[in-house]
């Protein structure tokens, strides 16, 4: 029997077969970078999608051996998509709790930001406590699927950095509207 690793706990609460084989270092690899970061506890971590860029040597050269298809962001090669790599990556964010290490996001924010607050006067303290409460928002968001729930603890997330961080007082109507 062949399936998707994604199915296979689906799977194992139906039925059992004699034997299952496993295969593909994906799932290792995703175990792995959660241990890595877990245990080395750095201040800050992020993983990327791989952009696959035909102007680059490894698309050049190894297309064909690496079964290469796709551009951009939208690719698969001959062990997963670009959709099952993303999936990896919103896995290990989940896994990963903002008091372990703290998820710095890419995009507009990237680790150049760090000095460059510094030198605008933030202090590291102020800036890891922000990014350690964005991370706990974040996980609210991909974590959480009770809208009112999460709402609720949104707002007294949002409502600590506007006290903490930007010694603000919190209006009732705007608690959720801070940043």
């Amino acid at each position: 029997m062949k399936l998707p690793y994604q199915q296979l706990t689906q799977h194992l609460a139906k039925s059992l077969a004699p034997i299952y084989l496993v295969s593909g270092d994906e799932l290792l690899l995703v175990q792995e970078t959660v241990d890595f970061i877990k245990n080395n506890k750095p201040d800050y971590w992020r993983t990327m999608l791989w952009y696959c860029d035909p102007l680059t040597p490894v698309y050049k050269t190894k297309k064909e051996e690496f079964s290469i298809k796709g551009e951009g962001f939208t690719w698969k090669h001959y062990t997963m998509s670009s959709m099952q790599a993303a999936d990896h990556i919103f896995e290990i964010f989940q896994k990963i709790s903002p008091d372990e290490s703290i998820w710095l996001p890419q995009y507009s924010f990237d680790f150049w930001i760090i000095p460059y607050l510094l030198g605008k006067g933030i202090s590291l303290s102020r800036f890891k406590r922000f990014m350690h409460l964005a991370h706990q928002a974040m996980l609210l968001e991909v974590a959480v699927p009770d809208p009112g729930s999460r709402s609720e603890r949104q707002k007294t997330i949002f409502n600590t950095i506007r006290q903490e961080l930007f010694h603000t007082p919190v209006m009732q109507e705007d608690a959720i509207n801070i940043l």
